[in-house]
């Protein structure tokens, strides 16, 4: 019976343990992001990219239409932002999966879309602080 208690116990401590290192790696997790949400507004032209994202994204960003990473699903996002800012620009200038390069808009700058997508980091930044 002791053996069986024993047991029991250490599997509660290791429940234990497991949430307080989720939490711990969340609140690194959200400082990370906090650093890039502030990295991103003196980089790029959060406002403009607010813009282009209602012009070119939008449509698909905010519905998950054709399997496009709704605005902002934090879930299907982390991947994606961890992959890292250039990675995110060249799919969106090339596209990727589903998506069209640039949105199917050609007329689209390097600068617009770079703001765009930190426009859209930014959102997930939004979200993982109101949780």
């Amino acid at each position: 019976m002791n053996k069986k208690r024993g047991g029991e116990m250490m599997k509660r401590v290791i429940r234990v343990m497991t949430l307080l290192l989720g939490c711990i790696g969340f609140a690194r997790q959200a400082e990370a992001q906090e650093m890039t949400t502030a990295m991103l507004s003196t980089k790029y032209n959060i406002a403009a990219g607010k813009e282009t994202y209602n012009r070119a994204c939008a449509l698909c960003h905010d519905s998950g239409v054709m399997n496009a990473p709704k605005v902002c699903n934090i879930v299907e996002w982390q991947p994606r932002m961890a992959q890292g800012m250039d990675s995110l620009v060249k799919h969106v200038i090339n596209g990727i999966n589903n998506m069209p390069a640039k949105g199917g808009l050609e007329s689209l700058t390097l600068a617009q879309c770079s703001d765009a997508v930190a426009y859209m980091m930014s959102q997930c930044e939004t979200a993982v602080s109101a949780q």
